[in-house]
């Protein structure tokens, strides 16, 4: 069964903290394409954004693999 919904900034950013974690399984299930991201432009711009500050220290490779794959869903909506 496949579900939709719209995935937190501060999901992603657990995701990226823990692995293992349900967060980590959503972020998964997104970008396996079990889960069904929604989302504008202005949530992706938000996921650089917050993924980007520099306290979080995170690999800004895998940011973008992250964000690129949930934005590549292709179920934005406007």
């Amino acid at each position: 069964m496949r579900y939709y919904a719209v995935i937190g900034t501060n999901v992603l950013v657990s995701a990226m903290f823990k692995f293992q974690s349900v967060p980590e399984q959503i972020a998964n299930e997104a970008l396996l394409g079990d889960l069904i991201p929604l989302f504008s432009d202005e949530i992706i711009a938000e996921y650089r954004d917050v993924l980007a500050r520099p306290k979080f220290k995170f690999d800004q490779n895998t940011v973008e693999i992250l964000i690129d794959g949930i934005a590549n869903c292709r179920c934005a909506w406007n």
